[in-house]
């Protein structure tokens, strides 16, 4: 995972061999999981610090960095639970190590932070006996997978925590949470009674969902957890990959496409049906959604960010002359300034740029 704010870049992985830690580092010795995080300098030619994580991590699948440039981390313990970890401004020390266990398999697929250093993570338990707090607004295990929230405070205490799905299969990849509190978590869902809302754009599963063909799903929970405000299934062949959310509460998610994904009039012209955008109003009301598909291959979809000038900005792969490579998408949402990329293909690509040898070749915006 990689993060910037302001000017310096941070960024977590796994490591198996030497790697250049820094004096001072919370953890030195390299561990068995070789889980690290790092700072760098803007152009990448200095290493601000770069420490191991606990050997207990063995796993990282996401970080988020709170606004004192606190680094957090989360993924998958030895043990086979939700972990997650905090790191101080200098990487010195680890503010907390914290694990959400049950006596099943859990994992943690997403990490947001708010401005007070509060965490909420988003993934996936098997575990009947997950930890939720006290007047969850799931408090049992309906499937033989559901997804879960939680919230931890700035000493990694919880504040809260909940299942979230239905009886079949139901996994969160992304997680959000707005300057109010609400939290946002997007993901896949196999489950045919998935919490959805009366007045969502898209209520009822299509007819197509099986426990190989899951559908997207997109939630909003009132703050701590309290309440579902609204939940939605978003038609498509894997789910919700990744979700950002705006100042107006507005959530922007991309994922894997469906034929029957619900394209807007005003979208760019669909290419084929691989990946999708879209653009969901706070009450869960669909307000833009398009295809962003590939001419010579099916892309992978990563992730998504979103610009104060209201630009998202989509990390993708597509393969270019039989090669596999890494294009980073800007669209422009809404209105008569729509500008995205309709298809992906060799050449110069609208609204896209693809990184290529290292160099970043820049497209038509």
């Amino acid at each position: 995972g990689v993060q910037t704010c302001a000017l310096p870049i941070y960024l977590t992985g796994i490591t198996g061999g030497s790697f250049p830690i820094t004096a001072h580092a919370a953890l030195a010795n390299i561990p068995a999981s070789g889980t690290f995080a790092a700072k760098l300098s803007a152009d990448g030619s200095k290493v601000i610090y770069s420490t191991y994580l606990p050997a207990a991590l063995t796993t990282v699948q996401a970080m988020a960095l709170g606004g004192d440039g606190t680094v957090y981390v989360t993924g998958k313990s030895a043990t086979g639970h939700a972990a997650i970890v905090k790191v101080s401004t200098d990487g010195s020390t680890f503010v907390y190590y914290r694990e959400l266990a049950g006596s099943g398999k859990d994992l943690g697929y997403a990490i947001a932070v708010d401005p007070d250093g509060d965490a909420v993570i988003a993934g996936s338990t098997t575990s009947a006996d997950f930890p939720v707090s006290d007047g969850a607004l799931q408090a049992r295990l309906l499937g033989l997978q559901n997804a879960f929230v939680a919230e931890l405070n700035a000493s990694g205490e919880v504040i809260f925590s909940t299942y979230l799905g239905g009886s079949g299969s139901d996994i969160a990849y992304g997680v959000q949470i707005d300057g109010t509190g609400n939290v946002y978590a997007g993901g896949s869902t196999t489950s045919i009674r998935f919490p959805t809302t009366t007045g969502s754009f898209d209520p009822a599963p299509v007819a197509a969902v099986t426990s190989t063909l899951p559908e997207g799903f997109i939630v909003k929970l009132a703050p701590r957890g309290a309440s579902l405000i609204y939940g939605t299934y978003v038609v498509s062949s894997g789910g919700v990959t990744a979700l950002t959310v705006d100042g107006q509460g507005e959530v922007y998610a991309d994922g894997n496409a469906l034929t029957q994904f619900p394209i807007t009039p005003s979208a760019p012209q669909a290419c084929l049906e691989t990946i999708f955008l879209i653009h969901v109003d706070s009450h869960g009301g669909l307000l833009e959604a398009t295809y962003l598909g590939s001419t010579t291959d099916f892309p992978f979809n990563g992730g998504l960010s979103l610009g104060a000038d209201g630009t998202a900005v989509m990390t993708a792969e597509t393969t270019i002359n039989g090669v596999r490579t890494p294009a980073v998408a800007q669209i422009v949402f809404g209105g008569p300034g729509w500008q995205a990329p309709a298809c992906l293909s060799p050449g110069p690509v609208n609204a896209a740029s693809f990184l290529n040898g290292g160099r970043v070749a820049p497209g038509q915006i």
